[in-house]
C-alpha cells in the first residue's frame, strides 16, 4: 500500500481502527515466525492517460548500482564483523530473490517497483540468529543484539521546492527495535524523526512486502539545499534478549514536488459489523437470518496543493452477477487535511451461496496527478483480500484461505506444546437462532485419537467494562457446550470434524441451544495426549481481521492472546450440513425478520417448486397459534402480525407435498 503520513495528522492516521492496537501486551513478549507473504491491497500505478499532470521528481535512488559510495553505512561492531545495511542485487549473494535470512523470517524479498535492479536491507534477525528455528539460536550470529545501524544519504539540493514529499518502498517488521527515518535540513547537524514503524505495526507485526510510504516533509526540508536522510535502526530495550529483530528492506527512495491534485486513501478498514463495537471482524460466511451487512471506513487525505471538492468514499460489494454500492457523505477536503468517511451496505437481498468481493474507492471532482515512471502506486482505490458468502446455516470468521495449520502443537516460541490449548472466534448474533453443531477444519498434521471440546461464551461481562482484563482470565458465562469429542480416522480423511451441540448433556443437564442477540465467542479446547495425538486446524492469515476476531489461550500462562487471524471454526445453525451442500429434505429457504420480534415479522419463503404451501406457527407446547395458506406459488413475502402472541419461543413450519422446512421464532416484549 502507499502509506500516507502528514506530520500534523500522524496520530489520526494511526488510530486503532486502522491497525491492531497492542491491547494484550503479553502476546508480543517472544519472537514469532513470520506470516506468509502479504501483498498490498492498493492498486499499482495507473497508466498516465488516466490521470492528471505528471509529478516532478527532485531526487531519487533505486540502488541499481548498489549503496552509493558517498552514503554513510555504520552499525554495531562485533570483533571483525559489523551489522550494516546490505545490498541485494541481481548478481549478489544472496540476490534480489531473498529478503531476511533470519530464523524468524520467511526469506520473502521486497516487492518494489524496481526490485529487479536491487534493494537494501538491514537484517537484524539474521545478524543475531541465522538458525532454522525462530529464536532457537539467539546470539549465535555474526553480530548479536542489541543492534544500532544507520544508512545516511549525502546532501540533497531541494532549493526551489517549498512543498516536498518523501516517498519509498519498504518491507518492515520489528520486535524490540525502532525502525525510523530522520530528515535533516542543515547537512546532517540535526535530525527530525518523520517516520517510526512502531506507530503502524505492533511488535511481531510487519508491513506488506510492497508497502509504499509517502510523507510530507515541507515544513522541515522545503527550500533547503542541504537535505540529508537517515534510515535508523536502534534497539528499543523492550525485550533485552532480542533487542532488535527483525528487518527493514528499502528501495526507490525519492523526493518529489508535492502534486497539485493528490487525493489518497491513507488507510481503510472493512467489517461485517459496525465500528462502534469492541471487535472488528470480516466474516467469510454469514447465515442469511443474521441480517448480513458490510461496513467500511476510509481515511481520506488530500496530499495535494489544491482543495478537493465533493470528496468521499464509494464502497462496493460485488460478484459476477450482482453488486451493491454505497457513496459516503461528500465533503470539501482542504489541502493537507484528513477525514474519515464511513459506508454501510445492507446485504439482506444478496445472492445465497455465492462469493462476494469488496472494493473501496476515494472520489472527488478532480483527477489525481500521475507518475510517468510507474513507480508511485495509485491509492485512490483498494481491493481488500476479504470475501463473503451468504449461507443458509453456517457462520465463520475465516474467508476460506488456508495459510497454515495451528493447534495443540502450536507453540510459536511461547514454549512447549501443551494439552488445554484453546482457540476461539467471535460471533455476532443479530437475530435469535439455534446452534446445532460446530465444525472444525483439520490440518494435515492431525493424528486421530485426540479430544476436542466446544464452548460458546456470552461476552456480556467480558466486554462491558474492562475489555482487556476480563478477557485475560474470564471464561465464565458459558451458555453452550459439547460433550468431549474424539477425532477419528474418518474426520482426518474428510478434513473436518463436526461436533454436536446437544440439547441434553450427560447427567441430564438441559441447555437451550437458541442464542439470543449478542456477541459470543466459540472456542475449541484441544487435548492431544501430551502431543501423541496432535490436533491442528486450518488458519486464515490472508483476510484482514481485527485483533480480537480470533483469540488464542496458552495454557501454561493462563492467558488469552490476540491473534488477528481467522482459525477455521464454523458454527452450524438449524441443521448440520457440509459446506456448499443444500439440505435435500428442505422444501424452501425460509427467512424471518426481525427475530426476535415484538409486533410484526416479515416471512420470506423461496420454494424449490411451484406448489401449495401452508405456514403453521406453534408455541413451545405444540399449540397451533397461526395458520396461513398459499396456492400455486414458489415465493412468499408477507408481513405477519404477531402482536397478540405471548413472549416466548415458537416454531414456524413451511409445508408442501414434498415435506417441511422449520425455523425458530422468538417473541420478545
Amino acid at each position: 500500500m502507499r502509506r500516507i503520513l502528514l506530520l500534523a495528522v500522524a496520530v489520526l492516521i494511526s488510530m486503532p481502527f486502522f491497525g491492531q492496537a497492542d491491547q494484550i501486551g503479553q502476546i508480543n513478549q517472544k519472537p514469532s515466525k513470520e506470516n506468509v507473504v502479504r501483498h498490498s491491497a492498493y492498486a499499482k500505478a495507473k497508466a498516465p492517460a488516466e490521470d492528471g499532470e505528471p509529478i516532478t521528481v527532485i531526487w531519487g535512488e533505486d540502488f541499481s548500482a548498489g549503496i552509493p559510495a558517498s552514503w554513510s553505512n555504520t552499525g554495531t561492531i562485533n570483533g571483525s564483523d559489523t551489522a550494516l545495511w546490505e545490498y541485494r542485487g541481481p548478481n549478489t549473494t544472496p540476490d534480489i530473490t531473498v529478503g531476511s535470512r533470519g530464523s524468524c523470517s520467511s526469506f520473502a524479498p521486497l516487492e518494489s517497483a524496481t526490485q529487479a535492479n536491487g534493494f537494501v536491507i538491514f537484517d537484524s534477525n539474521w545478524y543475531d540468529d541465522p538458525g532454522a528455528t525462530c529464536g532457537g539460536a539467539a546470539g549465535s550470529g555474526l553480530v548479536p543484539v542489541p543492534h544500532e545501524s544507520y544508512l545516511v544519504t549525502d546532501t540533497i539540493d531541494c532549493s526551489g521546492y517549498n512543498d516536498i514529499l518523501l516517498e519509498w518502498f519498504q518491507a518492515v517488521r520489528h520486535f524490540s527495535a525502532i525502525p525510523s527515518l530522520e530528515v535533516s535540513a542543515d547537512g546532517g547537524a540535526t535530525f527530525t524523526t518523520v517516520y517510526d514503524a512502531r506507530n503502524f505495526y505492533n511488535p511481531n507485526e510487519g508491513s506488506a512486502f510492497d508497502d509504499y510510504v509517502s510523507i510530507d516533509i515541507s515544513s522541515i526540508a522545503g527550500g533547503s539545499s542541504n537535505v540529508v536522510l537517515k534510515f535508523s535502526w536502534q534497539p528499543s530495550g523492550r525485550v533485552a534478549p532480542f533487542d532488535g529483530y527483525y528487518y527493514w528492506m528499502v528501495d526507490d527512495v525519492r523526493l518529489i514536488a508535492k502534486p497539485k491534485n493528490d487525493l489518497v486513501m491513507a488507510s481503510y478498514a472493512i467489517s461485517s459489523v459496525d465500528f462502534n463495537g469492541p471487535v472488528r471482524v470480516s466474516y467469510g460466511l454469514i447465515p442469511s437470518e443474521q441480517s448480513p451487512a458490510a461496513y467500511a471506513l476510509a481515511g481520506l487525505f488530500n496530499q495535494g496543493i489544491y482543495d478537493q471538492s465533493n470528496a468521499g468514499s464509494k464502497f462496493y460489494v460485488y460478484n459476477n452477477s450482482s453488486s451493491f454500492s454505497n457513496l459516503s457523505q461528500l465533503i470539501t477536503l482542504a489541502a493537507d487535511s484528513f477525514r474519515i468517511t464511513g459506508n454501510m451496505i445492507d446485504l439482506s437481498t444478496a445472492d445465497m451461496d455465492t462469493e462476494y468481493m469488496y472494493a473501496l474507492a476515494a472520489v472527488s471532482d478532480s483527477v489525481s496527478d500521475f507518475d510517468p515512471s510507474g513507480v508511485r502506486p495509485s491509492v485512490d482505490s483498494v481491493n481488500p483480500p476479504n470475501v463473503l458468502m451468504i449461507t443458509d446455516t453456517v457462520y465463520a470468521v475465516d474467508n476460506g484461505f488456508a495459510s497454515r495449520e495451528i493447534g495443540s502443537n502450536y507453540a510459536d516460541n511461547f514454549g512447549p506444546a501443551r494439552d488445554g490449548a484453546r482457540f476461539a472466534n467471535v460471533m455476532h448474533i443479530k437475530n435469535a437462532d439455534t446452534v446445532t453443531a460446530v465444525r472444525i477444519y483439520l490440518g494435515p498434521s492431525t493424528i486421530p485419537g485426540g479430544d476436542v471440546f466446544i464452548e460458546i461464551k456470552d461476552t456480556t461481562p467480558t466486554f462491558g467494562t474492562a475489555f482487556d482484563a476480563n478477557l485475560g482470565g474470564d471464561w465464565t458465562n458459558v451458555v453452550l457446550k459439547s460433550e468431549p469429542y474424539r477425532i477419528t480416522d474418518a474426520d482426518t480423511a474428510r478434513g473436518y470434524a463436526e461436533i454436536e451441540i446437544p440439547e441434553v448433556l450427560t447427567g441430564g443437564v438441559i441447555q437451550d441451544r437458541i442464542l439470543m442477540p449478542n456477541m459470543y465467542y466459540v472456542s475449541v479446547s484441544m487435548f492431544s495426549n501430551d502431543g501423541a495425538n496432535v490436533i491442528t486446524m486450518l488458519d486464515d492469515r490472508v483476510s484482514d481481521q481485527g485483533p480480537f476476531a480470533s483469540i488464542y489461550y496458552y495454557y501454561p500462562d493462563g492467558q488469552w492472546f490476540t491473534d488477528g487471524e481467522a482459525v477455521w471454526i464454523r458454527t452450524i445453525f438449524g441443521k448440520s450440513l457440509p459446506i456448499g451442500i443444500e439440505d435435500v429434505n428442505a422444501i424452501a429457504r425460509v427467512n424471518i425478520h426481525p427475530n426476535p420480534a415484538s409486533n410484526q415479522i416479515q416471512l420470506n419463503v423461496e420454494g424449490k417448486v411451484v406448489s401449495d404451501y401452508q405456514v403453521v406457527i406453534t408455541n413451545i407446547s405444540g399449540q397451533i397459534v397461526r395458520v396461513l395458506n398459499y396456492s400455486n406459488t414458489d415465493n412468499i413475502l408477507e408481513n405477519i402480525d404477531v402482536s397478540d402472541l405471548a413472549a416466548g419461543i415458537y416454531s414456524v413450519q413451511v409445508k408442501n407435498e414434498l415435506g417441511v422446512s422449520t425455523r425458530k421464532l422468538v417473541i420478545a416484549r
